[in-house]
């Protein structure tokens, strides 16, 4: 099998704990051929998708990590797998990849599919499951905001289509920078500011649960360091064996079923104290963690299925 993984520079990849990477070194050790590009390097001409990539070999090393076998324009469709895995923020430059990337040939399996990275915006998509979201405002009323923020002791206040934990600010109206955490966000690119309440369960009740095809197939816990509050994994927070609960499975029943209308693969999904907080699509990460923990291999149930797939796909 011939994949091409669309992603950030593989020479910024911190390798022990990178997803894609996981990936890679799963999909080598099953003999396919791996191939890496950048979202800048696709173009279409003369009536098909083509791209610019890196044949690679990759190792298990935190420095040094692959070798470049040869680089080389070509078709889309010489892959039989074409994996998106670039991080946010989700820009026009993003919607505008997967628009080109909707006129690869059917034959070619995309994953995630790029109408699914669109229509699973990842944290607008938890109000397609408001029931079990935290209360929530969106948008930029200032107002309104402070209407909402004045019902509850603290609240959390972050940007849409950021990832890792960045510019996620913790306050309570009465604080002299309640403001300012607002404007910072409002400032950035896309203006508009989600504002929950805050959870106090996020110190031991923090979870991932990666979804592939729509069924819940491993859980993470996560636990913020001493003096934070963000349990995310790139802002410090500690990765743990987890279980769900009654309650968390019934809720995982209702975001499969969504997941699976959507047509989303891979998922990562975030539930903080019983609640829904984020869908991730777009790059979903842990992997790795979860096998470091305990775990099951994620990789090897990843390209299972793929293959499976692939069998439908005739490749």
């Amino acid at each position: 099998m011939r994949i091409v993984v669309q992603a950030d520079p593989i020479e910024s990849f911190v390798t022990r704990t990178d997803t894609s990477f996981a990936l890679m070194l799963e999909a080598q050790g099953r003999g396919y051929e791996i191939w890496v590009c950048e979202p800048n390097d696709l173009f279409f001409v003369e009536e098909e998708l083509r791209l610019s990539a890196r044949k690679i070999n990759v190792r298990e090393a935190d420095t040094d990590c692959f070798s470049v076998l040869t680089s080389s324009i070509l078709r889309v469709n010489d892959f039989d797998v074409f994996l998106v895995r670039q991080d946010p923020p989700f820009d026009m430059k993003y919607l505008a990849n997967t628009l080109l990337l909707d006129a690869i040939p059917h034959n070619v399996l995309v994953l995630n599919s790029p109408s699914s990275l669109r229509n699973v915006s990842e944290k607008l998509a938890t109000l397609r499951l408001s029931k079990h979201v935290p209360p929530t405002f969106i948008g930029s009323n200032r107002d309104e905001i402070v209407k909402f923020a004045s019902k509850y002791d603290e609240v959390v206040i972050k940007p849409l289509f950021l990832s890792g934990g960045r510019m996620i600010f913790r306050s309570k109206l009465a604080d002299s920078n309640f403001h300012k955490y607002v404007d910072a966000v409002a400032s950035s690119e896309h203006g508009l500011v989600i504002v929950q309440q805050f959870l106090p369960g996020v110190m031991h009740n923090d979870k991932r649960v990666v979804f592939l095809e729509g069924e819940p197939v491993a859980v993470l816990g996560r636990r913020p360091k001493e003096g934070e509050f963000r349990a995310n994994i790139h802002a410090g927070g500690e990765a743990v064996r987890a279980d769900l609960t009654s309650a968390e499975k019934i809720m995982c029943h209702d975001i499969s079923r969504y997941l699976v209308e959507q047509g989303v693969f891979l998922a990562g999904v975030d539930l903080i104290d019983g609640y829904l907080t984020e869908i991730n699509v777009t790059s979903p990460t842990l992997i790795r963690e979860i096998k470091y923990t305990g775990g099951p291999d994620v990789a090897k149930m990843f390209w299972d299925r793929v293959e499976r797939k692939s069998a439908m796909f005739g490749r």
